[in-house]
């Protein structure tokens, strides 16, 4: 929309679930080095291959969501000492994507989002004298069990809160009369 000439085609976006600022969730999936559970439980194999995915590193949050043992807040795709070397690039390459990508629409857009449901939101690290993380603790507040509500709302937005899953958002039955109610007054 933003780079492509779209918004002289679009007259209303919707967005159902859209994590804008990032899914901190994508986080515990990209810590390889670190038991977190109930991620952990996935394994090592499956972690490893998501952390393969350019895509993943796309998703994590481009606010700072992270503490570690003294209070110092950072970003996640600001600070490389979680990764193991050979994956900085894909970091670096999702850190350019979401700078490009931005934080706005020019164009006149509702975003649909769950809320009420316990979701992954920040995460207290313990580092290491190198600045590696060593332990994590998840902090859940209001999402949508995948996205936090913060994360959901595009800015400048109309808002649709749902108290529903992330993965449940399209069957909603006040999503769906939302998106009939938008189609049919255009």
């Amino acid at each position: 929309i933003e780079h492509l000439g779209g918004r002289h085609k679009i007259g209303r976006l919707i967005v159902i679930g859209g994590p804008h600022a990032g899914a901190p969730s994508m986080l515990a999936q990209l810590a390889t080095r670190v038991a977190f559970l109930p991620f952990g439980l996935l394994g090592e194999r499956l972690r490893d291959l998501v952390a393969s995915f350019y895509s993943a590193y796309c998703l994590l949050p481009a606010d700072t969501v992270v503490v570690d043992q003294h209070g110092k807040s950072f970003g996640i795709l600001e600070d490389e000492t979680w990764l193991p070397e050979h994956l900085v690039p894909l970091l670096r390459n999702a850190r350019a994507f979401r700078r490009e990508l931005g934080t706005h629409s020019s164009v006149s857009t509702v975003s649909i989002f769950g809320y009420g449901i316990d979701t992954l939101t920040r995460v207290h690290v313990q580092r290491d004298h190198g600045g590696h993380w060593t332990q994590l603790r998840a902090v859940r507040e209001s999402g949508d069990d995948t996205v936090p509500e913060h994360s959901a709302i595009l800015p400048g937005s109309e808002i649709h809160p749902v108290q529903q899953h992330h993965g449940a958002l399209y069957v909603d039955n006040d999503v769906k009369m939302r998106l009939k109610l938008e189609l049919m007054s255009r």
